[in-house]
């Protein structure tokens, strides 16, 4: 949450891959409380497992649903068309887990099979940042930590012969999951590195915005005309980067980046000026992604 709690960032989040590893928790909270009622003997170590559960799941992961879902809805005016947004995503969320909970009392022999898709949460916020063509806002550290610690339970149940459901184990299943786990992170950890569409073929992506285009054609003006209130009002670009006010070399494409109002900036100054808010810092015109 720390590494997105700036609207722009936590804007890049998927609200599905949230809201899936969310259930996800509520399942096993309840699955941990319901075993510790049949199982006396382990009923306190089950008590406290199925508490954190429902701590992580009520109070962190549904703050963080939250705090992306309101900067999705960072430009609305209507606080009742807000209100009744949030109520339907809290009627869709409670409506699934309940949906899960009956599937899971149903389908219980083929748990085998239903964690794959039950753990396939990354997937949504590759294809998020794929389609919308955003930088990946999640860090490997919570990426990998999240993947080991959620894979702890299904290798303990599926892949130890003493486990205290007395499942039989079953390696290819544990080794498939593994695998499904791995490339999602493999796939998450490309697309920061590289960019959120760097698998797909340049053919089939639509127009991008250049930042480092060429500058207009026409001549600089001098600095002291060029930070005059025509620069706001009409987006003609000056010589010095107003996030840090140093001058930058507009003539190099590599040092510089360019809005689509005209504007120039040096590349870190907007890169971490995006992070916090998609608008341009001179005449506050919304930005395009990078």
């Amino acid at each position: 949450m720390d590494g997105s709690d700036a609207p722009a960032a936590a804007a890049k989040v998927s609200l599905l891959m949230l809201g899936q590893q969310a259930i996800l928790d509520a399942l096993l909270c309840l699955a941990h409380l319901t075993a510790g009622i049949v199982m006396e003997d382990v009923f306190n170590a089950f008590a406290v497992a199925a508490f954190f559960e429902f701590v992580v799941f009520a109070i962190f992961e549904m703050r963080y649903l939250l705090l992306v879902w309101k900067a999705r809805r960072a430009n609305s005016l209507d606080p009742w068309a807000a209100q009744r947004e949030l109520s339907v995503l809290y009627a869709r969320f409670y409506g699934v887990l309940l949906a899960g909970v009956f599937l899971g009392y149903q389908l219980h022999l083929w748990l085998k099979y239903l964690i794959f898709p039950m753990y396939a949460f990354w997937v949504p916020q590759i294809v998020y940042c794929a389609r919308h063509d955003v930088r990946q806002p999640l860090r490997p550290a919570y990426v990998i930590g999240i993947t080991l610690t959620r894979l702890a339970l299904p290798l303990y149940l599926f892949g130890c012969p003493h486990n205290l459901l007395g499942w039989q184990p079953r390696p290819g299943v544990c080794l498939a999951l593994c695998i499904c786990m791995a490339v999602q992170v493999a796939v998450l950890m490309v697309q920061t590195r590289w960019g959120p569409r760097c698998f797909i073929p340049k053919r089939f992506l639509p127009a991008k915005y250049d930042y480092h285009r060429r500058a207009p054609a026409r001549p600089l003006e001098a600095p002291d005309q060029a930070r005059g209130p025509r620069d706001i009002e009409t987006g003609d670009a000056g010589v010095e980067c107003v996030i840090c006010m140093n001058p930058l070399d507009v003539e190099r494409t590599s040092a510089r980046m360019v809005t689509p109002c005209n504007h120039f900036f040096h590349p870190d100054c907007l890169n971490r000026w995006m992070d916090v808010k998609m608008e341009c810092p001179t005449c506050r015109q919304l930005l395009p992604p990078t």
